[in-house]
């Protein structure tokens, strides 16, 4: 199967990187299939996310965007399972997964949790066209079980709910072309 290149993920992923507009309380990871350049496994997406500052007393500098690894492995076969054994899901080269922390997001009440929500399609919505504009392909998932999903990723299913899936890869060459 073939690979995505780690600038097509950095550049979808950078797309993502804006401030949240409704809700601060959307986390986003990837599972890592087939990636060129990058090890296989689950890695938590860090919009915007800032580092200490410099030994000579500089501002903290700050990065667009990072990939912070949480599991090392093969977990496609895990990520398919998670969602109802969807082939879309096992065999993509990259899986989104977003989350929302459910302290954060309930602590406004129903509007935190409809705005949780909101923030999460608006992600969703930018990692689709970041996948066609670069020549790949997207397939948003919905159904998926909570908790298997939570196992994947690694949280806490009390303390975060997963939202969404969608898988990101190479589209397949026409038939007889």
């Amino acid at each position: 199967m073939p690979l995505v290149s780690l600038v097509s993920l950095a550049s979808i992923l950078a797309d993502m990187a804006q401030a949240p507009q409704l809700s601060d309380a959307i986390r986003i990871h990837v599972v890592v299939n087939r990636v060129e350049g990058l090890a296989s496994g689950v890695y938590r997406y860090h919009r915007n996310r800032r580092y200490r500052a410099h030994p000579a007393g500089e501002p903290p500098v700050r990065e667009p965007h990072v990939l912070e690894p949480m599991r090392n492995g093969d977990f496609a076969a895990q990520a398919q399972s998670a969602a109802l054994s969807q082939e879309a899901i096992g065999t993509a080269a990259v899986v989104l997964v977003l989350s929302a922390e459910r302290e954060a997001m309930l602590a406004e009440g129903a509007r935190g949790y409809r705005h949780g929500f909101l923030e999460a399609g608006m992600l969703g919505e930018r990692w689709l066209p970041g996948a066609v504009e670069r020549g790949l392909s997207a397939c948003p998932v919905g159904a998926f079980y909570d908790d298997e999903a939570a196992a994947l990723i690694g949280v806490d299913r009390r303390r975060q709910w997963v939202l969404h899936f969608a898988a990101l890869g190479v589209p397949a060459a026409p038939a007889g072309g």
